[in-house]
């Protein structure tokens, strides 16, 4: 199922991102945890007691203003520790700040703490109801800690208050087959199906129901098939349904068919990533060095820093003992990495295979003694 949530967790890191300002308290759940209260901040943050006569409002609106921001540009630099301080100051001078909720839901999410994140999502819930983003980081927050029943009545209240929200329904389609209740699951996504007109988006739906026909075992193959495959008319530029369906075939002992449409995909729409990596590994178990080199050339073309895909194309060239371009890859590997002791190992090897046995000596004393 692991395909299946990469789009369930790209758009939970979205909506802890991009929600929006608004009003948040707190829903109940972790009563008993430290953060449990309106003013999160640790008691070295908390501002001095003043009579609400004394405040003065243009101030507490800029520091918490200078707080967010210091907040924001803390978290797009990664400093997560120092985010969660920011935006714990920003509660000081505006508790009721949704944003500031959410943005510090999200950098507890990041930090592995999951009941704070938690406390601080359901208090937005809480304070602002209608609130669709909130309710959608809640219900995918619930989902990381697996307390899935709780995950889809967010769900479904996202659907109850907008309509229109795709994603919300998918996502309990998601959980329902996480919870093995196939044919649930399988009503809604073609209940997602029935309505949406664009194509793309219909045949991303098609994956999924293909996903969970796959889930349900042999009995389900020709329903898993057909579903891939209405996927793939809709949208045959899509490489990653192609890449499914040719995985399909794979598992089903269909490599012929496998590498066909693979390869007519890359003749029609041109090279892919995810193709070349999938038609590279089927080559190479068959032995096919020169169709595998082919296509591990083009996966070193969306990346020339990898310095796995050049070992892996010096490798090949050793094989079908094309030693210079082997020498050559191995070079540029060491330009990156010139303390690679594997690396000079087989440079060694090539020099002794090219007869240039003063080079491969010298390669080889480049190994540490270790």
């Amino acid at each position: 199922m692991s395909h299946i949530w990469i789009r369930w967790i790209s758009c939970l890191t979205a909506i802890m991102l991009m929600s929006s300002c608004s009003s948040f308290s707190r829903f109940g759940l972790f009563k008993d945890s430290t953060l449990n209260n309106l003013n999160p901040a640790p008691q070295k943050f908390s501002p001095p007691m003043v009579s609400e006569s004394q405040i003065d409002p243009t101030y507490m609106r800029t520091q918490a203003d200078y707080h967010y921001a210091l907040g924001v540009a803390y978290s797009l630099d990664g400093k997560t520790e120092q985010a969660v301080d920011a935006f714990k100051l920003t509660l000081i001078y505006d508790p009721s700040a949704v944003a500031v909720r959410v943005r510090l839901a999200a950098e507890y999410f990041k930090s592995g703490l999951y009941s704070e994140a938690i406390e601080q999502a359901e208090m937005a819930v809480e304070a602002d109801d209608k609130n669709v983003e909130a309710r959608m980081l809640l219900g995918g927050l619930y989902s990381t800690v697996k307390m899935y029943d709780l995950a889809i009545v967010q769900y479904q209240m996202v659907s109850e208050l907008d309509s229109e929200n795709q994603d919300a329904p998918l996502y309990i389609s998601l959980l329902l087959t996480e919870q093995k209740k196939y044919t649930e699951a399988s009503k809604l996504l073609q209940e997602l199906i029935r309505k949406e007109s664009r194509p793309q988006t219909k045949a991303s739906y098609y994956l999924y129901l293909g996903s969970v026909y796959e889930e349900q075992g042999d009995a389900f193959k020709t329903k898993v098939e057909s579903a891939y495959n209405k996927a793939l008319s809709l949208n045959p530029r899509s490489s990653k349904a192609t890449v499914t369906l040719a995985k399909f075939y794979i598992e089903n002992e269909q490599e012929h068919r496998a590498v066909k449409l693979l390869s007519g995909y890359q003749v029609r729409f041109g090279p892919k990533r995810n193709v070349a990596r999938l038609l590279s590994q089927i080559h190479l178990k068959n032995d096919n060095y020169a169709k595998a080199m082919e296509q591990i050339e083009v996966l070193e073309s969306f990346d020339r820093t990898d310095l796995n895909i050049k070992l892996r194309l010096a490798l090949i060239y050793m094989e079908v003992k094309k030693f210079g371009l082997a020498v050559n890859k191995l070079q540029e590997v060491l330009a990156i990495d010139p303390r690679n002791d594997k690396i000079y190992f087989y440079l060694g090897a090539v020099y002794e295979e090219m007869g240039q046995q003063e080079l491969a000596v010298n390669s080889f004393l480049q190994v540490s003694a270790g």
